[in-house]
């Protein structure tokens, strides 16, 4: 009899370290799991931040709508900007401009001519010729690098220098 109660007491002994054990494990995977509801709280908290689902929807709904606007925007930036090119292409891009003396040895080169040219070729040449009596100006239309007016040497020279430009 003695031996069936020393097999009972053992068994006791088994039973409580099992037990224990089992506690044990129960306790770390409660705590596992407490801290993981409790991540998935604070992201829950993060994502809806007191909004309700339907708000997240109008929240969802305003973006896209922004979003849209800010495409409309950048596309009558791109439109303005080709219109822009388009306008600078007429504007002065190119000058050639040459100082001369029109009598030879008397006085010093404050004559001039001036060529001002769009990106066309196309503008007008200023000839300002100074002598002891005063000062003549002339200007004459270019089209297409050639102008319907005859040029004299100077105003040739300084069209020829503003097209190389």
């Amino acid at each position: 009899m003695s031996s069936s109660l020393g097999f009972i007491a053992d068994n006791q002994d088994t039973i409580i370290l099992v037990l224990m054990a089992l506690v044990v494990v129960f306790l770390l995977l409660s705590a596992y799991l407490f801290f993981e509801v409790s991540k998935l709280k604070k992201n829950a908290q993060i994502l809806f931040s007191g909004k309700k689902a339907t708000d997240l929807e109008e929240v969802i709904m305003g973006q896209i709508e922004k979003n849209n606007r800010i495409e409309d925007a950048i596309i009558a930036l791109r439109d303005a900007d080709q219109r822009i090119l388009q306008q600078l292409s007429f504007a002065v891009q190119k000058v050639g401009m040459l100082r001369f003396n029109p009598f030879g040895n008397e006085g010093g080169n404050q004559s001039f001519a001036v060529a001002l040219l769009d990106n066309y070729n196309s503008g007008v040449i200023i000839l300002s010729l100074y002598s002891r009596d005063g000062v003549r100006i002339y200007a004459k239309p270019v089209k297409n690098g050639k102008s319907e007016y005859q040029l004299s040497k100077e105003e040739a020279e300084a069209l020829g220098i503003a097209m190389k430009r």
